[in-house]
């Protein structure tokens, strides 16, 4: 009877939880739809709202980047669009576009004067006022520029407020093909070979000098830099009557810039004090030592040189006969040693300037990319070699003095690029069967 009474009791339990789970199916399942139907609703609504915010917050975005895109193609310029301007004074010169003669010089030069002819980036237009204004006569200006129209509206800037520029400044551009490098061989020729009168006398010159001339203690505001540097030399010219000669103006250097002496007892004054000194003296003296500053210091008349490897005096000379400068060392590294170089190969001559002088200024260095040096080593090698065999040309031993120099200069920058000349030149001299440097 237990058994069977065990028996009854659980299906009678069982018939109840049974009951149970149905009225509790029959009831949650309901209410189980429902809250997914909420939870889904709630969730759209979420996505919905969700999407509406990001559209509110990215369609300012867009607006103010699309804006930002228009004002930036609205401030900068392609090159050739800007040269549309300018037609009828396009150039190209070694894969660089250019404009010649966008601004000429208000007072016509005189063809027997000298024509100072410069290179810079637009950083340097304040040196550029500085030098027009010492120099008070003819300049030639190759401007690289890089952004357009910024830069071009920087030295139209200028051209309007400085009376010294204007009246003397022939001004041209070359665009950059990139933001690296500096094509310094290119601007040079690009300056000589647009100035807007073809002078006299040619006189190339970095835009970081300010050149000065003349005997005159005290310098009155009358005074013009150009005018002496004439009469100098003129002068030279009676006593050197060699069409290629070349008249060197010896170079210095002070710690600060505009560095202005404007005749030679004020130069000579600043370098007894101290406050000038030659140019590079502190670091490569070799590329200006051949100048032999303790006698121009007393000079009166001009006087011959002799030519050592990498002497890279500044120098003027006939216009006439002037000598392109090698684009193959266009950017850093011999760049102007070159020249100088290629005009001994050629048998011209040197003889310094005794009034005349460039003082260089302080400056941060705009030499935006460092240079190849085994790059650099091959060209000197490749153009040493071209020299010799199409003029026949290789420099004389240098002095025991020159070589201590090379190795003791304190220059740990260059010290690798000048040992490789150095070796270069030894070995090739020392064979004396002439040059086979290989590249």
């Amino acid at each position: 009877q237990m058994c069977i009474r065990d028996r009854y009791q659980r299906r009678v339990r069982g018939a109840q939880a049974s009951k149970c789970f149905a009225w509790c199916g029959e009831w949650v399942h309901p209410l189980a739809d429902t809250m997914r139907t909420r939870l889904l609703k709630t969730s759209r609504q979420r996505l919905v709202a969700a999407l509406v915010l990001a559209a509110l917050v990215a369609l300012p975005m867009c607006y103010l980047m699309l804006r930002g895109a228009a004002r930036s193609d609205r401030d900068t310029m392609r090159p050739k669009d800007f040269m549309a301007k300018y037609p009828g004074h396009h150039v190209e010169r070694g894969g660089f576009l250019g404009i010649r003669s966008v601004f000429e010089p208000a007072a016509p030069p005189a063809a027997d004067g000298i024509t100072l002819t410069l290179h810079f980036t637009v950083d340097r237009l304040p040196q550029f006022e500085a030098i027009c204004q010492s120099w008070g006569g003819p300049v030639s200006a190759a401007v690289l520029l890089r952004e357009l129209p910024q830069d071009h509206l920087a030295v139209d800037a200028l051209m309007r407020s400085s009376a010294a520029v204007r009246e003397h400044a022939s001004v041209h551009y070359m665009f950059a093909n990139s933001s690296d490098g500096y094509p310094v061989n290119h601007l040079r020729n690009f300056a000589i070979e647009h100035m807007s009168c073809r002078t006299k006398w040619t006189f190339p010159l970095d835009a970081d000098f300010v050149p000065g001339a003349g005997t005159d203690p005290r310098p009155g505001q009358g005074w013009v830099v150009h005018d002496q540097m004439l009469a100098d030399l003129e002068a030279a010219r009676t006593k050197v009557d060699d069409k290629t000669t070349v008249f060197l103006v010896p170079g210095f250097e002070c710690d600060y810039f505009p560095c202005v002496h404007r005749t030679k007892p004020k130069l000579l004054e600043a370098v007894s004090g101290g406050a000038t000194r030659p140019v590079l003296k502190r670091s490569f003296f070799l590329a200006h030592e051949n100048v032999d500053y303790p006698q121009w210091y007393a000079a009166s008349a001009p006087y011959s040189v002799r030519y050592d490897f990498f002497f890279e005096p500044y120098y003027a000379g006939l216009t006439e006969h002037y000598v392109e400068y090698n684009e193959g060392f266009s950017f850093y590294g011999h760049d102007k040693a070159s020249h100088t170089y290629e005009l001994m190969a050629r048998g011209w001559g040197m003889a310094v300037l005794p009034h005349s002088f460039a003082v260089h200024g302080k400056h941060e260095d705009n030499w935006s990319a460092k240079p190849d040096r085994p790059a650099v080593y091959r060209r000197i090698a490749a153009h040493m070699r071209e020299m010799f065999y199409k003029y026949k040309f290789w420099p004389e031993l240098p002095s025991e003095h020159w070589f201590n120099k090379i190795f003791t200069d304190g220059d740990a920058e260059q010290a690798e690029f000048k040992k490789e000349l150095v070796r270069f030149l030894w070995e090739q001299l020392s064979a004396r069967t002439g040059p086979e440097i290989t590249s």
